[in-house]
């Protein structure tokens, strides 16, 4: 009885699973992460530059090699453990670097925000009118 995985096109060996182009770009797609980790932990911004097409550079090759291996009819068994695992690794790798990165290299929401406000001395300060006037109590909200 075969294998349902196998199913209507014999098997094939491990050697050949790996050395299928679409495998092959996938394991490329996992031998670019420490070069990714190592070029984010320079704290110059082309190194960081550098990383980040790198990173484009896999995430290209996670599409390439889910179309080749459809249209050569390469879909492989390993393919299908790899390529996930390759992503995982690849964003969550990514993700922590980024979070692990020191204070100033990735722009942030609150020093974006910050950089918008005016200073304190501009016009539109409040603090030289005095404090703001309390609204009166609404009708239906007595304290008793």
């Amino acid at each position: 009885m075969r294998c349902l995985l196998d199913a209507g096109r014999g098997r094939r060996s491990l050697r050949e699973e790996i050395t299928n182009l679409p495998n092959m770009l996938t394991l490329a797609r996992i031998a670019l992460i420490p070069p990714v980790v190592w070029l984010m932990l320079l704290e110059t911004p082309a190194a960081r530059f550098v990383a980040a097409l790198l990173f484009g550079l896999a995430a290209a090759t996670d599409w390439l090699d889910g179309y080749l291996a459809r249209k050569q009819g390469k879909v492989s068994v390993l393919g299908k453990l790899l390529d996930p695992m390759a992503d995982k690794l690849l964003i969550m790798t990514a993700l922590i670097m980024l979070v692990a990165c020191p204070e100033g290299s990735v722009p942030d929401r609150e020093n974006g925000a910050r950089s918008r406000r005016p200073p304190a001395g501009s016009s539109g300060c409040r603090r030289d009118r005095g404090p703001r006037p309390r609204a009166p109590p609404r009708p239906d909200c007595r304290r008793s």
